[in-house]
């Protein structure tokens, strides 16, 4: 084994080497020749027939010299080098095949290096924690910060807990308000976790500032996007959410968070009322854990000292599991999954590319037969003359992989350029880092293999004598090479089959979501997320905006269906006087806060009761609004107008039911309705409120006027987030778009490649049968015979893959399924449109070659060999 890994470094570092080896073999020649011109002289002879008479016994120099040079492995640098330079000069003479080639595997390889360094960014990349392999992530349905606190201080397992909440901050700058990721964090986040400062400080337990200053740690992105690089702004103040907040200090380069989907740019500290307020559990946790101490011990732990904490007060407490798990295994391993889900699916338009280009190579190489013959007849080795071939082959693939990266580049700025400004920051950014980079370089080895192995193997075995007497072409031999490219053309055209027919049915589900009952109107509507407002102040706001041209109803939501609120957040209810769910009657249900005319210019239809008025605000009576599927999940045989609830804690003041709604989708479109509930806004305010302006169709005009109504009733009132309904909705859709989108794009690269090769493989035969369609139409066949017969073979290569094709399509769109909206994966018009277009497409790559066929001149035919 030694030897063998010694003989190929030799080999390896032999073009390093070459002429010093070159030196060291003619001194060694020299000193054989010398010893034996001694002998002859010794011997009686003269100087110049001893040294005659010692040569002629040695032999030929130059035959040991390349011997030894092949014993040393010497001469292997120097072929490949030859047979590089060699196989870039054959490259150039047949510039069409190689931009063919090279275009086929750029796209291949360009296509998944392009979608590896996405999920590369988004899940692979090591976390920026000190150890990363001791966080654990903690994580129970609802942790507010006073349990946090009691889970840190009873915890011997851990040698850190932090906890964090997301949340968006508003920084305004000279072109106005930009909205920016936030993490309100525990003020020993960053002491846990191991991560540094660029610039200042960052928070720290024991630093008395945070009790009393507002105070903020910002990412190097935004410290040298938004502000320079100034090495002078910690201490600075910065306009943050309508205030002034001073920069504590700048967080270590690249760090943007505990999650990756989700790039901060701001860190907070916890205020002192959220700790002590047990209704904000949108905590996560985080932990370090202790020295030998493992997962499995953590989890106990924190299941116990859970269990000690409800134990206290059963009333504010109700039953939780807490799961334990490594961050750093948990990111792994989703970013394993999603890699192993994804890449398989790129990786066929990779080996649709190989297929195409083999089929190519196996064609150049049958016309380079005679070349190939008298090489080996010369005395050509075949395993030299094979990898010479392979050296071809490698050349391709590099050029492949270069045009692959530089296709990768521009993709990402064309892909970023296509998403909202405002939410550019929240999304990983890919890069060209190492293991993209090494990702390409497998891939061209692998590529270089697959397409390059079997047709310099195949033209390696080339019958000399056959082939030297021009009988190529004649008996099975032929055939075999044929039935070989063939089934190349038909693994592309199944590949190319699955592919078209999922995005069809992806495009389907996509048209079907655009006109599907969400529960609510569509319209032309601006949502506008903007700083939470008084009641006089909001009632004023609304009228000022619903006297603007082209503005035919306004209104205010918490929550708006589809949006980035998700229609709402979640809050405890108490059933007061109906069906019980568990000993304290407490639910977990949707909810919205809205302004009175919010159902109507929804346009949800009010199905008992009645809607919000004016007269419901805080010096009034509670009242809430149920949905239809609350009121058949906890009063299925009881009118649900006049109940009672609390919401919020079972203290709180009793709330009557005044209406049911219809059910409208909150999160996903065609989702499963669940319990929700409305709340006047005039009874309960909002941080942060959506406004709702629903236009006469001039929506961009209408932006206009309306950002300046806000400006003038406050100078910082601008809007964070700002969308159209009809954007909303394709956002909700983007799943079935993007999918739909991939496997179009994927689709659409191998069905052209599938052509391309059938074309190839079926010009192949046209020219390689001219003598046997001469003979054919020397014996009385017709023009029109000829075409049927070469479009008849195009079709059975068509109708094969089809057949092999359309039930892998309709498992994959089965396993699609959940994205469909109830298409049926075995859908007619899908299955026959995908067929029908295959066929069209396979019939016109064979029309030109078959048309070839027909103009054959049957006495020029016959002559050809």
């Amino acid at each position: 084994m030694m030897n063998t890994v010694l003989a190929f470094w030799r080999r390896l570092k032999s073009p390093v080497g070459a002429r010093k080896a070159k030196g060291l073999i003619d001194e060694e020649l020299r000193f054989h020749v010398e010893q034996r011109t001694a002998e002859n002289l010794a011997a009686g002879m003269s100087p110049s027939a001893a040294a005659q008479q010692a040569r002629k016994r040695f032999g030929n120099a130059q035959c040991i010299r390349e011997d030894c040079r092949e014993i040393r492995g010497a001469n292997f640098g120097e072929e490949t080098l030859q047979d590089l330079r060699f196989g870039f000069r054959l490259l150039a003479k047949t510039p069409g095949f190689t931009a063919m080639a090279v275009l086929s595997l750029a796209i291949g390889i360009g296509l998944n290096s392009m979608v590896f360094s996405a999920l590369n960014a988004a899940f692979l990349r090591p976390l920026l924690f000190k150890s990363p392999d001791t966080i654990v992530r903690v994580e129970s349905p609802t942790i507010p910060y006073p349990d946090y606190r009691e889970l840190k201080e009873h915890s011997r397992s851990l040698a850190g807990l932090v906890a964090v909440s997301r949340h968006m901050s508003l920084l305004r700058d000279p072109e106005g308000l930009k909205t920016l990721p936030t993490e309100i964090v525990s003020p020993n986040y960053f002491s846990v976790l191991g991560v540094g400062a660029a610039l200042g400080n960052v928070f720290s337990e024991n630093d008395p500032r945070l009790a009393n200053e507002q105070l903020v740690v910002i990412s190097y992105r935004l410290w040298q996007g938004r502000f320079g690089g100034d090495p002078a702004l910690a201490g600075k103040s910065i306009p943050l959410n309508n205030q002034k907040i001073t920069v504590l200090g700048v967080a270590q380069k690249d760090y943007y968070g505990v999650n990756p989907m989700f790039k901060s740019d701001v860190w907070f500290p916890v205020g002192p009322a959220v700790m002590e307020n047990r209704d904000d559990d949108e905590f996560e946790l985080l932990g370090r854990r202790a020295h030998a101490i493992s997962v499995a011990q953590v989890q106990a732990e924190m299941e116990t000292i859970i269990r000690q904490i409800g134990l206290k007060d059963p009333q504010t407490h109700e039953p939780k599991r807490v799961l334990v798990w490594s961050e750093a295994r948990a990111a792994m391993d989703h970013g394993e999954a999603l890699v192993l889900l994804v890449m398989p699916i790129v990786g066929l338009v990779l080996l649709v590319a190989c297929a195409n280009v083999s089929s190519m190579l196996l064609a150049r190489n049958e016309q380079r037969q005679r070349e190939i013959a008298v090489r080996l007849a010369l005395g050509a080795g075949r395993g030299r003359l094979t990898r010479q071939l392979l050296a071809e082959s490698l050349l391709l693939a590099v050029l492949g992989a270069v045009f692959g990266l530089l296709l990768t580049i521009w993709a990402k700025g064309a892909l970023f350029a296509l998403i909202p400004p405002s939410f550019v920051a929240l999304v990983p950014e890919p890069q060209l880092d190492r293991r993209v980079l090494a990702l390409t370089f497998l891939l061209t080895l692998l590529a270089t293999l697959v397409f390059g192995l079997a047709p310099a193997w195949r033209a390696a075995r080339t019958d000399l004598a056959a082939v030297l007497k021009g009988e190529a072409a004649l008996g099975a031999r032929y055939w075999r090479r044929l039935r070989g490219r063939n089934l190349l053309v038909i693994g592309q055209l199944v590949v190319s089959v699955v592919f078209l027919a999922t995005s069809g049915l992806l495009v389907r589900a996509f048209l079907r979501g655009n006109t599907i009952d969400l529960g609510f109107q569509r319209k032309a509507m601006l949502q506008l997320l903007i700083p939470g407002i008084n009641g006089p102040e909001s009632r004023a706001l609304l009228e000022r905006i619903r006297a603007i041209p082209g503005v035919s109803e306004v209104s205010l939501a918490m929550g708006v269906p589809l949006a980035l609120s998700g229609g709402g957040a979640t809050e405890k209810v108490f059933l007061s006087d109906a069906a019980s769910k568990g000993p304290t009657d407490e639910l977990k249900i949707g909810f919205n806060v809205v302004a009175p005319n919010y159902f109507q210019m929804m346009g949800i239809r009010l199905l008992r009761g009645r809607a919000f008025e004016e007269a419901d605000n805080a010096s009034g009576p509670r009242v809430v609004i149920i949905s239809e599927a609350m009121a058949h999940r906890y009063w299925p045989k009881e009118d649900p107008i006049g109940k009672f609830v609390r919401v919020g804690n079972p203290q709180a003041e009793p709330a009557q039911v005044v209406g049911i709604t219809r059910d409208v989708v909150r999160n996903a479109i065609a989702e499963t309705a669940e319990p929700f509930i409305y709340l006047p806004l005039n009874q309960r305010g909002c941080g942060e409120i959506n406004l709702l302006v629903a236009t006469k169709g001039n929506d961009a005009s209408v932006l206009v006027l309306v950002r300046r109504e806000l400006t003038s009733v406050h100078a910082e009132l601008e809007p964070m987030f700002v969308m159209t309904q009809d954007q909303v909705i394709r956002f909700a859709l983007l799943p079935q778009w993007a999918t739909a989108w991939l496997f179009g794009v994927l689709g659409l690269l191998a069905f052209g490649m599938a052509a391309a090769g059938l074309y190839g493989v079926i010009s192949y035969a046209v020219a390689r049968r001219t003598h046997e369609l001469g003979v054919r139409m020397a014996l009385g066949a017709q023009a029109g015979d000829t075409m049927r017969m070469i479009l008849r073979e195009g079709l059975v290569l068509a109708l094969i893959g089809l057949a092999l094709g359309l039930p892998a399509a309709f498992g994959v769109g089965s396993a699609l399924r959940g994205l469909l909206y109830g298409i049926n994966p075995a859908d007619p018009a899908v299955l026959l449109g995908s067929s029908f277009l295959v066929i069209l497409v396979v019939l016109a790559a064979a029309f030109f070659p078959a048309r070839r066929a027909m103009k054959i001149n049957p006495a020029e035919a016959l002559r050809y060999e």
